[in-house]
């Protein structure tokens, strides 16, 4: 059977383990408006190197394996992969250029019976309301930056800078 937005826009709010770095069903909850629960970064830090150190599971965009050279593009300082040996520092250094950490209004929560609690104090209403606000406001900076990198890509204009966001 089809499982489509409106179905997913049903759900008062959404509880979600990210399973690699950009992941689009958190992109299209958040779109929608669907409340979303995460994992504090301590505990998906925690998850995130158990994953790399036991498992060829989740984590590809950031994995050493998964590591491309582009070319023309200088790097930040920071090596832009995981590995099983990386640190928690790195990891969270990594964790925290995602959509996950920077986009407003995602709840966290601690561990389950946290979890619970964020459930019964969350606005829910509140919570959709500020996210599709925010949504808009940085709707037309990042058709800018979407703009500025195919422009680059089709024409050989100047990429977007490096560090450049739609965060408001």
């Amino acid at each position: 059977s089809h499982f489509g937005y409106p179905e997913l826009r049903r759900f008062r709010a959404a509880v979600y383990f990210p399973w690699d770095m950009g992941m689009l069903l958190f992109s299209e909850l958040y779109n929608m408006g669907v409340p979303i629960l995460l994992p504090s970064r301590a505990w998906i830090a925690n998850i995130i190197k158990r994953m790399l150190e036991y498992t060829d599971f989740g984590w590809w965009q950031a994995r050493h394996e998964s590591m491309v050279t582009v070319p023309g593009v200088r790097g930040t300082g920071l090596p832009p992969w995981f590995g099983a040996n990386s640190t928690i520092s790195h990891i969270l250094d990594l964790y925290d250029l995602t959509d996950f950490v920077r986009w407003p209004k995602v709840t966290t929560f601690a561990n389950l019976p946290d979890l619970m609690v964020q459930l019964l104090a969350l606005d829910f209403d509140a919570a959709s309301t500020e996210m599709l606000r925010w949504q808009q406001a940085s709707l037309p900076i990042s058709l800018d930056i979407l703009g500025s990198a195919l422009g680059a890509l089709l024409v050989g204009a100047e990429p977007p800078e490096i560090g450049a966001s739609s965060c408001v």
